[in-house]
Order: C-alpha cells, then sequence, then structure tokens
C-alpha cells in the first residue's frame, strides 16, 4: 500500500479550516470588545488579583468589568442593525 502525500495535506486543511462561518456580529462584537480593551488601557483587571477575598478588591473588579461592559454595550448599539444577531431572549 503506498502512501499518499495527498492525504495529509487534506487532513491540515480541513484542521485549520473554521468550524463555522463568522457571522457580522461576531466581526463588530470582537471590534467592540477590541475598542474598550484599547480604551480602557491598562487598568485592566490583574489575573493575580482575580481571587482576592478583599471587598474593595472585588468592588473594583465588578467596577472594571461593568464598565467594560458598558462600553462594548454602546459600542454595539452605535453599529446599524443587522439580521444575523443572536437572539435576545435565548430559548430556554
Amino acid at each position: 500500500m503506498r502512501f499518499s502525500p495527498f492525504i495529509p495535506l487534506l487532513c491540515l486543511l480541513a484542521a485549520c479550516a473554521p468550524s463555522k462561518p463568522t457571522t457580522r456580529h461576531d466581526v463588530d462584537l470582537a471590534a467592540c470588545r477590541k475598542n474598550a480593551d484599547e480604551t480602557m488601557g491598562p487598568v485592566s483587571i490583574d489575573p493575580a488579583d482575580e481571587h482576592n477575598p478583599s471587598p474593595m478588591a472585588l468592588a473594583q473588579r465588578e467596577n472594571l468589568r461593568g464598565q467594560y461592559d458598558h462600553m462594548v454595550d454602546d459600542c454595539m448599539r452605535e453599529l446599524p442593525p443587522f439580521i444575523d444577531a443572536p437572539p435576545s431572549n435565548p430559548p430556554k
């Protein structure tokens, strides 16, 4: 039995292919998140401080997350409407 070099190449191409097509919603959301990251700058949450039980650290983390989420929400609202957005109230 001969080994065809075409089969590994085909497997490599299949592995590199995206699992689902990228929707406009996904692209816009990624752009809004990137914009929020750049706008907030280095004030982000320190991973070493992520599990700090201090009430002040918890309040600061929640405040930063709220600011980040608010920036992303505002950015997404400013964009024109599109039809491929996921439903706002997913079925249960």
